[in-house]
C-alpha cells in the first residue's frame, strides 16, 4: 500500500512551520507502517524540509518529498482537493511547455 502523509499539523502539535513541535507517537506509527508499506512523507515547506523532518525523527524507510503543485492522474474523480489534476492525454500526450 502506498501512504502519503503530511507532516505540519499531521505528525506535529503546532501547524505549518519548520520549528514545529512533534506528535511523537504518530512519528512512531509512521516508522511502524514503513515497515509494511511505502510512505511518503510531504510537506508545503518543500522537499528539504521533508527529508530534515525524516532525518531528524531517524524515518530511514520513508520518501520525503515536497507537496505536489500538479497531479497527472488518469482517474480525476480521485484526486485532493488542493491539487490540480489532469488526465495524462491533456498533459503527457501534447507540448508541455504551457505547466508553467
Amino acid at each position: 500500500m502506498n501512504i502519503y502523509i503530511d507532516i505540519d499539523g499531521t505528525l506535529t502539535i503546532d501547524g505549518f512551520h519548520p520549528g514545529a513541535s512533534p506528535l511523537l507517537t504518530r512519528v512512531e506509527m509512521v516508522r511502524k507502517l514503513s515497515q509494511q508499506h511505502t510512505v511518503v512523507l510531504w510537506s508545503g515547506n518543500g522537499e528539504s524540509y521533508a527529508r530534515k523532518f525524516a532525518a531528524h525523527h531517524r524515518l530511514a524507510r520513508v520518501i520525503p518529498l515536497g507537496k505536489p503543485h500538479l497531479i497527472i492522474d488518469d482517474q480525476p474523480q480521485i484526486r485532493p482537493n488542493w491539487a490540480t489534476i489532469i488526465k495524462p492525454p491533456e498533459v503527457l500526450d501534447q507540448d508541455t511547455r504551457n505547466l508553467g
